[in-house]
């Protein structure tokens, strides 16, 4: 039992002295090529980035989503799909929540898309989830919500398609 603490304390003493290591290396990178360090900014539209007073914005993102289905003011059926291709920080564990809001921005259905790939990249990761929307017809709004376990506002982001249900 005591061995265990004696390891957990090496491992936790190593990984500290990794990270000195790696921070103090980035610092003398940047010092080196006469660059100052950057800051980020992450909100639900832009990401801001620069040095301050030098500020200049990225898109967020949700300009990285791209959903092939369905179109934007598409009809679709009661049961349709959801598919594209998202970066892979959209994702955690593989999934993110998907909803389906009628005109007075009520829930009609919730589900979880899932990724078709490894989705532990910063590249795009393709997605697919099936929708099912009984007792409702008309005008509708699928919502890909970047999925936020930390909870934190700043990282909430999402994607917003008009549809009708038929």
């Amino acid at each position: 039992m005591k061995s265990n603490y004696i390891l957990i304390a090496i491992l936790i003493i190593v990984l500290a002295a990794a990270g000195y290591w790696f921070a103090t290396q980035g610092s003398m990178m940047t010092s080196n090529t006469a660059t100052t360090t950057a800051t980020t900014t992450t909100t639900a539209d832009t990401n801001t980035t620069g040095t301050p007073g030098n500020t200049t914005a990225t898109p967020a993102l949700s300009s990285k989503v791209h959903v092939v289905l369905p179109q934007p003011n598409q009809s679709v059926d009661p049961i349709f799909s959801v598919s594209g291709e998202a970066p892979g920080p959209w994702f955690f564990e593989g999934s993110f929540p998907v909803q389906i809001r009628d005109k007075s921005n009520n829930i009609l259905q919730q589900a979880t898309a899932k990724a078709l790939g490894t989705w532990t990249t910063e590249g795009q990761v393709k997605f697919a989830v099936s929708i099912t929307v009984t007792q409702f017809h008309g005008p509708a709004t699928v919502i890909l919500l970047r999925d936020n376990p930390s909870g934190m506002p700043e990282n909430d982001d999402s994607v917003s398609i008009p549809i009708t249900i038929k």
